[in-house]
């Protein structure tokens, strides 16, 4: 495999296409400085994938594309082709020539190509591997190289020697496949927190959506229920209203056939009395009279009572009908407005047409009249216009005549008036075109004053314009830079909630006890105290596996979680600890500080932290710790640096690496960012309305 041509084309100084030929063997490229023999160098360097435009001699990539001379203007394109005979097939491709071409325009888009197919900067960094070319090996030498590869240190030069061996080709691909690796494994990472944040929603919502759909069949058939009802309903009331008005009829047709019969026996009860006074019958006919109307009295007073009792019960059904029909009455006075109202604009409307009705018959005689007069007017204008026309053809005739003589005499004044008529034309068109001169002047002065006042809107809308989007660009910064904070501050709260979990639940038998008992356990001991940011390393070593300790109320609660402890087959060790806590009479005084007083304790825990930490002092240094052991051997204590001197003499410097280190950090970090997390949602709503 050789180098079998280069074709550069508004590359650096080859503002021209050109082609240069390489034969097998060593080729020399000798010119006076500034010909551009590096330039060449620079070009295959180029055009086998270099990045940097500082290894190309240049401050910007654009730079390597010709930007002109004096007597030769810019181009726009850069392009280099490399052309590698291939006949040994050194290159792992089908072709005896490979053509390795980049291009790239001053617009800032590239591309590379091989053998004129599009292709990838990795395409070609990989097809190279095998072959020692490429932007990272040593086959191009350039100006000062030599240099420092001789003044290179041992792991430079192992470097250059893995290159010629055909190592870091292997290396670069591990490097790459590792990172790749380590991306997936990032990725899946935060794919298993994903999946656990939407299994953990998942379920209430599951919840949520059965409730749902429950409730809509509920409402369903609850509609369909009281539909159905008030459909039977209705027609009950129907039934009854209708049975009701029957009887009602049947009771007014009884009513008024009793007071029928009433009238008709009071009828018969005057003709009998004005009987026996005309006719004067004797007292005996008179008594035997009066027993038989007392009789005929007697059964017309039954009768009557019987049509009351009659008329009571009807009258009882009656009312009774009226408050079954109350409801209907309310409805049909419904009815009975809206019918009033329609009667209303009808009988408007009547008066209306009645009125136009009138005003018509009234106008009647009077249009009559006027039709009459209007005939006998046009018959006289007729008679007037056919006089009229005869007078002026008589006018006509006589004016033509007049008209003639008339045009002789004025022909010869036409012509002495022509020429004054035509100077006057002229001075009129001067004058005129003075009038529009000046006009146009004053236009042009108005038109420069608004072309004026239309530039200086136009620049003012121009600055509010600018304005406008400053304010647009910088409120969607600030709202892209909010959504950022709180998408990190989430994610970041969202891994510290799984590690914190993880590590509090590191024993089975502990995640299995805080699993069954939620209601049992009031807290773990990490969730109970916070120190300061200098004490949390000690305080973590000092209570290690004891920050993540389940917490009951009382010992009853201790003992039932110890029992279920010892019924489970889960593997691990817990710890059960109440908030009664207890712990033995010590010494008033001591060294150095309570450890207990510098914590920052929940409400109700104190006695369990006292009993926890009671016995620890802090002191200022190593010295301080075992000068205050030998006069108080009671107490253990510590120091910020990490230095734990205990009551049994023992001295420990430094702090184990465990589970439970960096506990009470990340709690502190925990809170802090569930108490940042609002504020950053209210800062990205601000932001976003801003926007809008």
């Amino acid at each position: 495999m050789y180098l079998k041509s280069l074709t550069l084309k508004g590359f650096k100084s080859f503002a021209d296409k050109t082609q240069m030929v390489f034969d097998p063997g060593l080729t020399v490229v000798v010119g006076p400085n500034g010909s551009g023999k590096s330039n060449i160098s620079d070009s295959i360097l180029w055009v086998l994938g270099e990045q940097s435009a500082k290894m190309l001699r240049g401050q910007a990539m654009e730079d390597v594309i010709f930007s002109g001379s004096s007597g030769r203007q810019a181009v726009g394109l850069a392009e280099v082709t490399l052309v590698l005979d291939n006949s040994d097939h050194t290159i792992p491709i089908d072709f005896s020539e490979v053509a390795i071409t980049r291009r790239m325009y001053r617009s800032g888009e590239s591309e590379y190509l091989i053998n004129g197919s599009p292709a990838r900067l990795r395409d070609i960094t990989d097809i190279l591997h095998d072959s020692g070319l490429g932007k990272d090996t040593h086959s191009i030498i350039s100006q000062g190289k030599l240099d420092s590869i001789l003044a290179s240190r041992p792991e430079e030069r192992r470097e250059l020697v893995e290159e010629a061996a055909g190592i870091s080709k292997h290396r670069r691909r591990k490097e790459r496949s590792e990172r790749k690796l380590k991306a997936m494994q990032e990725n899946l990472t935060r794919a298993k927190d994903i999946e656990k944040e939407v299994n953990r929603r998942l379920r209430p919502l599951e919840k949520q959506v059965d409730k749902a759909k429950r409730h809509r069949d509920l409402a369903n058939q609850l509609s369909e229920l009281t539909t159905t009802l008030a459909v039977d309903d209705l027609r009950q009331l129907q039934v009854r209203y209708r049975a009701l008005s029957e009887k009602g009829k049947e009771c007014d047709a009884a009513i008024e056939l009793a007071q029928y019969r009433f009238d008709e026996k009071n009828k018969d009860l005057e003709k009998y009395q004005s009987l026996l006074e005309q006719k004067g019958i004797f007292v005996g006919d008179l008594g035997e009279q009066r027993r038989r109307l007392q009789d005929l009295l007697g059964r017309m007073d039954s009768d009557m009572r019987l049509l009351e009792e009659k008329g009571k019960n009807m009258v009882s059904r009656l009312s009774e009908m009226r408050m079954n029909l109350s409801a209907m009455e309310r409805q049909s006075k419904e009815a009975a407005e809206e019918h009033e109202k329609v009667r209303r604009e009808y009988d408007d409307a009547k008066v209306e047409a009645d009125d136009l009705q009138r005003r018509v018959v009234e106008l009647g005689p009077a249009a009559k009249k006027a039709t009459e007069r209007r005939r006998e007017l046009g018959g006289k204008v007729s008679q007037l216009t056919a006089d009229v026309r005869a007078s002026q053809r008589v006018a006509d005739e006589e004016t033509l005549a007049f008209a003639k003589l008339r045009d002789q005499i004025s022909n010869a004044e036409v012509e002495d008036q022509m020429f004054e008529s035509r100077l006057k034309q002229i001075a009129d068109t001067v004058a005129t075109a003075q009038e529009a001169f000046d006009e146009r002047g004053r236009q042009k002065e108005r038109i420069e004053a608004d072309l004026a006042a239309a530039r200086e809107a136009d620049q003012k809308s121009a600055e509010k314009i600018r304005a406008g989007k400053d304010g647009v660009r910088d409120a969607r910064s600030k709202e892209g830079e909010a959504r950022s904070r709180l998408q990190s501050a989430r994610a970041t709260l969202s891994a510290l909630e799984s590690v914190d979990s993880q590590a509090q639940n590191a024993s089975a038998l502990v995640a299995e006890l805080a699993r069954d008992n939620a209601d049992s356990i009031k807290h773990r001991v990490a969730d109970l105290v916070e120190a300061p940011t200098e004490l949390e390393g000690i305080v973590e070593s000092l209570l290690g596996e004891d920050l993540s300790a389940l917490v009951v109320a009382d010992a009853d609660g201790a003992v039932g979680l110890a029992e279920k402890a010892l019924a489970s087959s889960a593997k691990g060790k817990a710890t059960i600890v109440t908030l009664k806590g207890t712990h033995a009479e010590r010494a008033a005084s001591a060294p150095g500080e309570s450890l207990a007083e510098r914590l920052k304790v929940n409400e109700g825990a104190e006695a369990l932290i006292e009993a926890l930490l009671g016995d620890v002092r802090v002191v200022e240094g190593v010295r301080e710790a075992i000068l205050a052991h030998e006069e108080a051997p009671a107490f253990t204590y510590v120091t910020a640096s990490g230095v734990v001197v205990l009551p049994d003499g023992r001295t420990t410097v430094g702090m184990a690496s465990t589970v439970e280190q960096g506990a009470l950090e990340r709690k502190r970090r925990i809170r802090a960012l569930r108490a940042e997390v609002p504020d950053l949602e209210a800062a990205l709503e601000s932001a976003t309305s801003a926007i809008a």
